[in-house]
């Protein structure tokens, strides 16, 4: 209730891990939010990343050590096949005790089946990785352009989040209701296996489907 969103309030340091379109629209949502974002990256200096950073309000880049210690949140929006090796460098130290939001999808490299699925998943991955931080799998069954204020003629969103810490998917509840989601709890960070499922039924259905709305569509679960 109340107290939650007071907390959600005192994080304002967001750091964001990836520089993709899923951390780009991420880092802008955040920003557009009223929450102060770096991005990290190997490479801050790099022109590409300045240009593009440079046009978020309160946003700035710097490596990912420093954006990692300088976080009070964390969001993961890595490609999977460098997304052990960013948290590697950024040091899981960084991240203890922090809500970590990991948007990523285990994907194969330049492929749309999932590098890890059935007994394991990207999630519990990424929790045991950052074994002291607090993981929530959110963001990542909906294409970027949607993350963020969502807007569907037939209404309200559903964004489905799993995580192990009631407290951290509390807070990660709160911001996606800033953004725009109504959520559903799916249980424990374990059943990342079941969302990142749902990935792959999205992809297919835009990319094969032959669904008019192309990538203009989210999950709605009816009651």
């Amino acid at each position: 209730g109340l107290r939650l969103f007071v907390f959600v309030l005192e994080i304002m340091k967001v750091g964001i891990f990836g520089t993709g379109v899923v951390g780009q629209a991420l880092a802008k949502g955040f920003a557009k939010h009223g929450y102060e974002v770096r991005v990290a990256t190997r490479t801050p200096s790099e022109p590409s990343i300045v240009s593009w950073v440079s046009t978020i309000q309160d946003a700035a880049a710097g490596t990912l050590p420093e954006v990692a210690a300088w976080c009070e949140l964390a969001v993961i929006a890595t490609k999977w096949v460098g997304t052990e090796n960013a948290i590697t460098t950024a040091g899981p130290d960084h991240f203890r005790g922090k809500v970590v939001i990991d948007a990523t999808d285990p994907l194969k490299e330049n492929s749309i089946e999932l590098a890890v699925g059935g007994t394991n998943s990207g999630g519990e991955t990424v929790q045991a990785w950052l074994p002291e931080a607090h993981v929530v799998k959110a963001f990542n069954i909906v294409n970027s352009q949607f993350m963020v204020d969502p807007q569907f003629h037939d209404g309200k969103p559903d964004m489905f989040i799993a995580g192990n810490n009631q407290w951290a998917k509390g807070v990660v509840t709160a911001i996606l209701k800033q953004f725009g989601w109504d959520v559903i709890d799916s249980g424990d960070i374990k059943r990342s296996r079941e969302l990142e499922a749902l990935c792959i039924a999205y992809w297919r259905h835009a990319i094969f489907g032959r669904s008019p709305s192309g990538w203009r569509m989210a999950y709605k679960l009816l009651r």
